[in-house]
């Protein structure tokens, strides 16, 4: 049984302590740690999700940005969890959520590491425009920038 809510810092350390390794890998790349940037998403994001599988979490995501403002960056961080679940069935999901996410910011963006091709493959078929790769973080590995334009 899926279950969508919004997130809270206990979720925060549920997930990242068992993220799957493409997220991990993808927060080293950047130069970030997941817990530290989640719970800041936590605080201060506009829009602020987590999906539970069987009451164990499976993902969090959401929207930062100025809501007098134009752009919103997404973020995603999906635990070992998110393995358990059709892929398209969580595709189906994050679609709808960007959809609401679109809402809020006519222009959503960020970047993902090049390397994560499950991550490309959902971004693209959720009709963000992929741009890269281009060298990103300290180690300045390939990521991708991801946008989606929307007309409100």
């Amino acid at each position: 049984m899926l279950e969508i809510k919004d997130s809270i810092e206990d979720d925060v350390f549920e997930l990242v302590n068992n993220l799957r390794d493409e997220d991990q890998r993808e927060a080293d790349l950047m130069g970030l740690d997941p817990a530290e940037s989640l719970l800041q998403a936590t605080q201060y994001a506009v829009y602020k999700k987590s999906i539970f599988l069987d009451g164990e979490i499976m993902a969090m995501w959401g929207v930062t940005g100025n809501l007098f403002g134009s752009i919103g960056a997404l973020y995603l961080l999906t635990s070992k969890k998110a393995l358990e679940i059709s892929p398209i069935k969580f595709f189906r999901v994050y679609k709808r959520e960007v959809q609401i996410m679109s809402e809020l910011f006519p222009t959503l963006t960020n970047y993902v590491d090049a390397s994560y091709t499950g991550a490309v493959r959902m971004l693209s078929l959720a009709g963000f425009d992929l741009e890269g790769p281009f060298e990103y973080g300290p180690d300045k590995a390939p990521f991708i920038k991801f946008t989606l334009k929307t007309v409100n």
